[in-house]
């Protein structure tokens, strides 16, 4: 049970890390017609570009090459 769970948790791990899943959520909100107020969209980008920023200093682009 215990091993499904990891296979599982891996999995989706996996795929929220993939650049198109966060495009994908995008595209999913805006046929939802999710709407946002331009300064609250401004405020989200700016939040994402700090998070990759740092993600980008933190990963070991080493491990990353085959």
């Amino acid at each position: 049970m215990d091993e499904e769970k990891d296979g599982l948790w891996s999995w989706m791990k996996g795929r929220l890390l993939q650049p198109s899943t966060a495009r994908g959520l995008v595209w999913v909100a805006t046929f939802a017609g999710v709407q946002l107020d331009p300064a609250v969209a401004a405020q989200i980008v700016g939040v994402a570009a700090g998070v990759v920023g740092l993600i980008d200093m933190i990963k070991d682009d080493h491990k990353a090459r085959p």
